[in-house]
């Protein structure tokens, strides 16, 4: 997962005229969390009880990789 994640961010920097991708990661996938840390992905905040999901709300962890970092 880590090399799809790293692949699709080198395409979208490269070939898409984007200087940001963020990621919202449920508070629970501590997984994906780690997946976007290896791929140069920095924790930019956490949004409190921003997700609704089967009746429940949790709290979003937002990721962002910028161009050249």
């Amino acid at each position: 997962m880590t090399h799809a994640v790293t692949l699709i961010c080198d395409y979208g920097f490269k070939n898409l005229d984007i200087i940001r991708i963020h990621a919202g990661i449920f508070e629970f996938n501590l997984a994906s969390m780690r997946i976007t840390e290896k791929c140069g992905f920095k924790q930019e905040a956490v949004l409190e009880k921003a997700i609704i999901k089967n009746g429940k709300i949790y709290n979003e962890h937002r990721y962002v990789k910028l161009l050249n970092n």
